[in-house]
């Protein structure tokens, strides 16, 4: 969230400066681009850190003394129906892999 915060705030300075100047389309390719190179980079920092949370997932799952229960949140044909109450994955192991 730091590195989007920043971003958007060095963007806002862009366009206010902008304001007080003449426009210029050059200026407005540039932070498309600038925007693409972000988006692309954002991307595969959550692409790393999905698979980093898989890992923590997997490991739990081998690890953990589940304690099963039934999640009454879903609807009657969602699956799996359980839940550990402890580290709250569910038991189905397939996820984890």
């Amino acid at each position: 969230m730091i590195i989007l915060n920043n971003y958007i705030q060095g963007f806002i300075k862009k366009i206010y400066n902008m304001a007080q100047s003449e426009y210029d389309v050059n200026i407005d390719i540039e932070n498309i681009n600038e925007i693409e190179k972000t988006i692309f980079s954002m991307k595969s920092e959550i692409k790393k850190m999905e698979k980093l949370k898989l890992e923590y997932e997997k490991r739990i799952f081998n690890n953990c003394q589940h304690d099963w229960i039934r999640d009454r949140d879903l609807a009657p044909d969602d699956y799996p129906k359980l839940y550990c109450k402890i580290c709250k994955l569910y038991n189905d192991k397939r996820l984890y892999i």
